[in-house]
């Protein structure tokens, strides 16, 4: 079955809904795992893996890329070609060349504030 960049536009849509709501920049655990939203905010690793709970099972990865300023199509087409081994490829080419600066796991600092 193919992706359509819809497919990946709806998921995003239904994640974000689920996640921004929880969004914060304190309150957190000392060194507790998180993941940056963008300007929304940070949510606990708990929080962000929760989210993605019944979506398919590119859905994590397809998201980091889409917020990292991906469009929906590119991602599909990957998807199509090289199924989610090549979308992980291509989201650690992003990582490693510093263009994955919106959605990314980080830590909370001492003092649960990131």
């Amino acid at each position: 079955m193919m992706i359509t960049a819809k497919d990946v536009m709806d998921m995003v849509e239904r994640v974000d809904a689920r996640l921004f709501p929880l969004c914060d920049y304190e309150n957190f655990e000392p060194y507790q795992g998180v993941y940056r939203l963008g300007d929304s905010g940070y949510v606990t690793e708990e929080q962000y893996m929760a989210a993605f709970d019944g979506e398919p099972y590119w859905a994590e990865t397809a998201y980091m890329v889409e917020g990292n300023g991906v469009e929906a199509s590119r991602i599909a087409e990957i998807l199509n070609t090289e199924d989610l081994a090549g979308l992980s490829e291509f989201l650690d080419e992003m990582f490693d060349t510093d263009n994955a600066d919106y959605v990314f796991y980080t830590e909370a600092t001492e003092e649960g504030t990131v």
